[in-house]
């Protein structure tokens, strides 16, 4: 009988996933806590970013901050790994 009963939370994770919000929920939760993993000086540097097909777009306003953002490139997908709960496979920075 307890398998047949689910948490109301997890009824709502697989209606959003089913229905593709989930990538849209993950993205807000990203660009809500951007600045907590990019340093302000370079996140003010993003001009647009996006999700799609699992890779994470983020376009950069300098050459300096995208080289930046590049060094760093494996730290910021794990980081926003813990965030977005593997929302992301790669991250395409221009």
């Amino acid at each position: 009988m307890k398998d047949e009963f689910q948490s109301l939370g997890n009824i709502i994770k697989k209606y959003f996933k089913a229905k593709g919000f989930d990538i849209k929920i993950a993205e807000a939760k990203i660009k809500q806590n951007i600045h907590k993993i990019i340093p302000p000086k370079i996140s003010s540097e993003i001009l647009e970013m996006f999700i799609t097909n699992r890779k994470l777009y983020i376009k950069i306003n300098t050459p300096i901050a995208k080289q930046e953002l590049l060094y760093h490139k494996e730290n910021l997908r794990k980081e926003i790994q813990k965030i977005a709960e593997n929302a992301i496979d790669d991250i395409i920075i221009f």
